[in-house]
């Protein structure tokens, strides 16, 4: 009996025992389950929508380097005496960048060395004949050294003449000068006079003294202008009226906003109400707090049922801001095409008065070398007076006596040569492969004789090498005793009256929010002048950035350096929007643009917290944020996690175990 009673004893210890262990366990897995629960969802980072500033600004930076830069080439092979400017040294056109050396080009001592080598072997071909034309040889080889006599006779003539020529000028000669000279100037004045004219209509309403395509091209641009404000103020006009028709219908987001803060303040009071009844000692009078929640609720429905109207009517609000937009973007557009217009005309307005100022100061330097001219003209006329010129005039007489004796020779040589060449065809028909040879020859040697009357030719004139257009010296590729080829590059000029151009890459998405003539701003330190204007020419491929574009502007204006580096931005400035998100925060699908909000939903076990979707509209958007509308401000979004995630999933806060 003992024995079963102790058997039975055992059994209900164990039994005991085994609860026990079981509501234990039980206890800890319903202390921990929220924890266990929250390690297995996706954990999930979130910000609130905030104020902030939305700038859609493209910036960048580039070295300023000039829009055109013209070559210095020479004319002929020289060699360089002097090197006249230095590298930065501001010059005019037509100014002097090199003098050469006045002795005889090597490029033409190497043509009469060629010459030589084809006469010498033009005897050769006919030496080479099987006849005996040694008396016909002996005739041409007489006369052409008499000839080459005569020709050194005519260099030492024309030397004496060059020595006389620098003293005195003939009189007849200086007269003809001096009035072709002045004739000139009368025409180069009138010249100046009607461009001056013509650049003071171009500020003038009926531009009556522009001309010609000038005329053409400003008032073509000005009526784009008068046609852009006309157009301006029909959508400022139809934006006005439409505005009217719709002011009664405005946004209630503030509204609703506002009754969502004391519909969340009225519940956080409800919770402090339902811990002070949860405080209460036994027996403690808490139905005022009861009353209390009670009003509270009660207020709750109210302001709940007041944001469900105003949501109706801000519906209606919203369709009316959409209208408005339309027309506001219709005006904005208008205004837009004035500002290019007016960009334009003043585009057009400077390149027009640019250029005429450009052949005022061409005429005007041809005017003041043509005084020059005259000065130089009257001189030699009055030295030509008090001289008589009876040396020089003796040697011009003799030059041309000594000129027509050579053509004589020439002629001379050219007949015993025809004599021979038609001897030999008599002499053996068979000879016609020599005889081409000959011809060809005899070719060779008449190209090679204009060759070098050319080279003659080119080396008459100025001994210096000048610039054709004015600016910058930016770079000397030749020093002093050096020789220069013909068609060589001896320097680069930076052509200041086209002035700068600075260029960077963006990529093409911003690209495309920019226009050519789009004006930019300077956005770093700059010590220049203020009168600096950036716009943009061109909008090109970035050939070694894929899906980038290059930006490229001209700079005018003042106290511009080649080479110094400028930070510009262009487009708007940006504006301060109520609900600004970071762009990962942003989601779209085939139903438009959303975002997660993280929300808190209470269960036995604790909160809960579940990810919805809320529709958004995107306003405006940079490479960092976005400015949205469809939201209260008062929302946890969801902007990354470390596992996917869908609306409707639970996840965890980055804060939360």
């Amino acid at each position: 009996m003992n024995d079963q009673t102790s058997n039975t004893n055992k059994r209900k210890d164990i039994i005991k025992n085994v609860a026990i262990i079981f509501l234990s366990v039980l206890l800890l897995l319903t202390f921990f389950s929220n924890t266990i629960m929250n390690y297995s969802l996706p954990q999930v980072s979130y910000v609130y929508p905030a104020q902030a500033t939305v700038s859609e600004q493209i910036k960048g930076s580039g070295s300023v380097e000039p829009a055109e830069t013209y070559e210095v080439k020479s004319q002929s092979t020289r060699e360089v005496k002097a090197v006249l400017v230095s590298q930065g040294d501001k010059i005019k056109p037509n100014d002097p960048i090199f003098e050469l050396e006045t002795s005889e080009p090597t490029e033409l001592k190497e043509a009469e060395k060629e010459l030589e080598n084809l006469e010498f072997a033009y005897r050769k071909l006919l030496v080479g004949d099987s006849k005996n034309y040694d008396k016909d040889f002996a005739a041409i080889d007489k006369a052409q050294k008499e000839l080459d006599e005569l020709r050194r006779e005519l260099d030492e003539l024309n030397s004496q003449y060059d020595a006389a020529h620098n003293k005195t000028d003939d009189l007849s000669v200086a007269n003809s000068e001096e009035k072709k000279i002045k004739q000139e100037g009368d025409r180069l004045t009138r010249e100046r006079d009607d461009l001056k004219a013509q650049l003071s209509a171009v500020d003038t309403e009926d531009m009556i003294d522009l001309r010609g395509d000038n005329y053409d091209r400003l008032y073509a641009a000005k009526q784009a202008v008068k046609d852009a404000e006309k157009a301006q103020k029909e959508a400022d006009e139809a934006y006005d009226k439409k505005n009217t028709e719709l002011s009664g219908k405005t946004d209630k987001s503030k509204e609703i906003l506002e009754k969502q803060n004391e519909i969340y303040t009225l519940q956080t009071k409800n919770e402090q109400l339902y811990n002070q009844i949860a405080e209460a000692v036994e027996g403690e009078d808490v139905t005022s707090i009861r009353n209390s929640i009670a009003d509270n609720n009660a207020k709750i429905t109210t302001l709940s049922r007041e944001i469900s109207e105003l949501n109706n009517s801000n519906m209606e609000s919203k369709q009316a801001q959409n209208t408005l937009k339309q027309y506001q973007k219709k005006k904005d557009d208008a205004a837009k095409k004035v500002t290019a217009a007016k960009d334009a005309l003043a585009d057009t307005t400077r390149e027009i008065k640019l250029s005429l100022k450009r052949q005022i100061n061409d005429l005007e330097e041809q005017i003041r070398r043509n005084t020059e001219l005259a000065d130089a003209a009257a001189e030699k006329k009055t030295t030509a007076e008090e001289s008589g010129l009876k040396t020089e005039g003796k040697l011009k007489e003799a030059i041309r006596e000594k000129e027509k004796e050579i053509t004589s020779k020439e002629a001379s040589i050219r007949d015993l040569r025809t004599d021979l060449e038609v001897k030999r065809k008599s002499d053996a028909s068979t000879a016609q492969t020599n005889e081409i040879d000959i011809e060809s020859k005899q070719r060779e040697i008449e190209r090679q004789k204009e060759k070098i009357e050319k080279i003659k030719k080119d080396n008459e004139g100025d001994q210096y090498v000048r610039s054709k257009v004015g600016g910058t010296v930016d770079s000397l590729n030749i020093t002093v005793g050096q020789k220069i080829e013909a068609g060589s590059v001896l320097a680069k000029i930076n052509v200041d009256d086209m002035g700068y151009k600075l260029q960077f890459s963006v990529k093409a998405d911003q690209a495309r929010k920019v226009r050519v003539g789009d004006k930019a701003e300077i956005t770093g330190w700059y010590f220049g002048g203020d009168d600096v204007v950036i716009t943009l020419k061109e909008i090109k491929n970035d050939t070694s950035t894929q899906g980038q574009k290059t930006l490229v502007f001209s700079v005018t204006g003042s106290n511009i350096t080649n080479g110094e580096t400028l930070s510009v931005g262009l487009g708007s400035k940006g504006q301060t929007y109520p609900q600004v998100l970071p762009n990962n925060a942003l989601r779209h699908d085939g139903n438009g643009d959303y975002v997660l909000v993280m929300e808190s939903k209470s269960s036995p076990l604790g909160n809960r917290y579940v990810a919805s979707r809320y529709d958004v509209q995107k306003i405006v958007s940079n490479d960092t944020k976005t400015a949205v509308s469809g939201l209260t401000g008062s929302e946890y979004v969801i902007t990354t996690s470390n596992k996917p995630i869908e609306p409707g999933q639970n996840v965890r806060p980055t804060d939360t175990n």
